[in-house]
């Protein structure tokens, strides 16, 4: 609600919604990851994830490699 209201930049509301992320251990988040991925991939139109597909092979630069 503070984001949407402007009180609240990105950056601090990334921090608090990323923040309960910590207690869990890192093999967890690892294993919680990869079972979204499998649940979410099928979901998710051939279009975006080539669109997806194609923004990993430039990299972050964002330029074609």
């Amino acid at each position: 609600h503070q984001y949407v209201a402007g009180t609240l930049d990105i950056h601090a509301m990334h921090r608090a919604s990323m923040l309960p992320l910590r207690a869990i251990a890192p093999e967890r988040l690892h294993a919680l990851r990869s079972a979204f991925e499998s649940e979410m991939r099928p979901r998710l139109p051939a279009a975006m994830r080539e669109l997806v597909g194609s923004h990993r092979e430039r990299g972050p630069s964002g330029l074609p490699r």
